[in-house]
């Protein structure tokens, strides 16, 4: 597995999708057109809310009384019903199409649109479906996606946390999704005009996508506040008591986890946190050394991606590096110090710190992501994404019911090569489990 990025001197390891880059993309027919199994004893219902931010102001508008809206699609432990029919995966997708086009479509969804359109993929959770009546509130998680993606095409994760008794609220970064629909009605694609006016300057790409953490994280901190306001209804439960305010965890993907991280430097309120696959100069958040530690536990979840020095990941090859321009010598220097400062972060974490790397050649960034099992053209590519999803899951469950439930995970006490594909390591003394009485 050879490492392509950073390229020409950009040194931030997040996930572009190709048809921001304006790449050419291939799409073979897909094999499968459905997700893996939930895993957890419960239904799961999903509703979908707007949220207006009235102390924050649209960067992406023009106008300074544009307010900031988020869409948020919340999954949670629902009632058994007799309604088996289950959720549309993308909701408002005619909407969604005629908005950003035949192009814009196929860059999103690839070979898994026309079945997503007919309907043949959907979600495993059930709309508005009421809320399961435990007699406590649910420990909650908050996600953000990758750049230029959809809490949605990460269902397969979300939805199986759902399953097991969590509350999961994905956020919809506006003008930074492939596209969403607002209040009115109205569409919001993502900004390819001010992304193509940034990869055209040196190094535009990381100062685009770095600007967008902080703004990010906003949004967080502000749906952290929506989750203490009485009156918001979700599965016919009002929502300020389905959360379990003291076992409030975060996680997010590429880009979503550098924001996620840095919201949890900011926010005591979260309790324990997860970065999927994305890291600045090595580092699994952004503001370079000087960034104060992360407090809480936290998880730093790798692929090919994010990983620099390992003894199971090939050296660079020399198509790759002249791709680079790089010497190997300057590629050998780069990554060992990028390594360098992704092993000081973590061990400076006082809350502890777990690294996971994926060392699959075919376990890649975006298998985080459904659309990498959709996409899937043959069984033996159905076979190794299904099953990678389920370390997936299995491990990030893991994580957050050790740190926010008390539950110790064996799976995450082993060190160094587990599950033939993953190496866990640990980092720092001060491993704090929740307590159960939380």
């Amino acid at each position: 597995m050879s490492k392509v990025w950073p390229i020409a001197g950009t040194v931030l390891s997040l996930l572009v999708h190709g048809s921001r880059l304006g790449l050419a993309q291939s799409h073979p027919v897909n094999a499968l057109t459905h997700l893996p199994a939930l895993s957890g004893a419960f239904r799961v219902g999903r509703t979908e809310l707007i949220w207006v931010d009235s102390t924050r102001t649209e960067p992406f508008e023009s106008s300074q009384s544009t307010r900031r809206q988020l869409v948020v699609h919340v999954w949670y432990p629902a009632e058994d019903s007799s309604n088996d029919e289950t959720a549309e995966y993308i909701p408002h997708l005619a909407a969604i199409a005629a908005a950003i086009g035949d192009a814009g479509m196929d860059a999103e969804f690839g070979s898994a649109r026309s079945a997503i359109a007919a309907g043949s993929i959907r979600s495993q959770a059930h709309s508005n479906a009421r809320m399961k009546r435990t007699g406590r509130p649910f420990p909650t998680l908050v996600f953000s996606p990758g750049f230029g993606e959809s809490s949605l095409t990460y269902s397969a994760q979300v939805e199986d946390l759902a399953s097991h008794g969590y509350l999961v609220i994905g956020i919809e970064h506006p003008f930074d999704t492939y596209a969403v629909l607002v209040g009115g009605g109205r569409v919001i694609p993502f900004a390819k005009a001010r992304w193509d006016s940034a990869t055209a300057r040196p190094k535009g790409a990381a100062a685009y996508q770095l600007a967008q953490v902080p703004l990010r994280a906003a949004d967080v901190r502000f749906v952290l506040d929506q989750l203490s306001h009485p009156g918001i209804t979700v599965g016919q439960t009002d929502l300020v008591s389905a959360v379990n305010h003291q076992k409030i965890g975060a996680f997010g993907h590429s880009l979503g986890g550098m924001a996620i991280a840095s919201a949890c430097r900011t926010d005591s309120r979260i309790r324990a946190c997860m970065n999927q696959d994305a890291d600045y100069e090595g580092r699994p958040f952004d503001g370079g050394a000087a960034a104060f530690p992360i407090k809480q536990p936290f998880l730093f979840f790798a692929t090919g991606n994010s990983i620099y020095v390992s003894p199971r990941t090939a050296p660079a090859t020399d198509t790759a590096l002249a791709l680079m321009k790089m010497t190997r010598t300057q590629y050998d220097s780069l990554v060992w110090q990028y390594q360098q400062n992704q092993d000081a972060a973590l061990g400076e974490m006082p809350g502890g710190a777990i690294r996971i790397r994926a060392e699959a050649e075919d376990f890649t960034h975006r298998t985080f992501m459904d659309l990498k099992l959709l996409q899937a053209p043959d069984s033996i590519s159905v076979a190794h994404q299904g099953a990678y999803l389920r370390l997936i899951r299995e491990y990030v469950r893991a994580f957050f019911d050790e740190y926010l439930r008390g539950m110790p995970a064996q799976v995450l006490q082993r060190q160094g090569v587990v599950d033939s594909v993953l190496t866990i390591e640990h980092f720092g003394s001060q491993r704090k489990r929740a307590t159960v009485n939380n």
